[in-house]
């Protein structure tokens, strides 16, 4: 359940809702937010786990596609712009040995 929710929350809404999913109309089982972070009834609503799933799949469809144009990969303060590195790689620090297999030791 989500900060701010009390227990009498999803029953609320669903029962507001008629218990209908307010994108199609199907039996609705959960409870999603309009806006993210607003924690109103006004912009809470019924949807059915289809729905919900769409919903929540696209948003983060979307956060990631924005994460790519600003240059941002993983984790904060890892920007690999104009690269083509993997997420997650990690660049070698400059002047740094590399070993040439995973079990050799990097001391001198």
């Amino acid at each position: 359940m989500p900060p701010g929710w009390s227990s009498s929350t999803v029953p609320r809404i669903l029962a507001r809702d008629g218990y209908r999913c307010q994108q199609c109309g199907a039996p609705a089982a959960e409870v999603d937010h309009v806006v993210r972070g607003i924690e109103d009834d006004s912009n809470l609503r019924a949807l059915c786990v289809p729905c919900h799933r769409d919903k929540t799949q696209a948003e983060a469809a979307a956060a990631r596609k924005a994460r790519r144009a600003e240059g941002v990969r993983h984790g904060p303060g890892m920007t690999f712009s104009g690269t083509n590195m993997p997420p997650g790689a990690l660049l070698p620090a400059q002047g740094s040995r590399q070993p040439q297999n995973c079990s050799q030791s990097l001391q001198e």
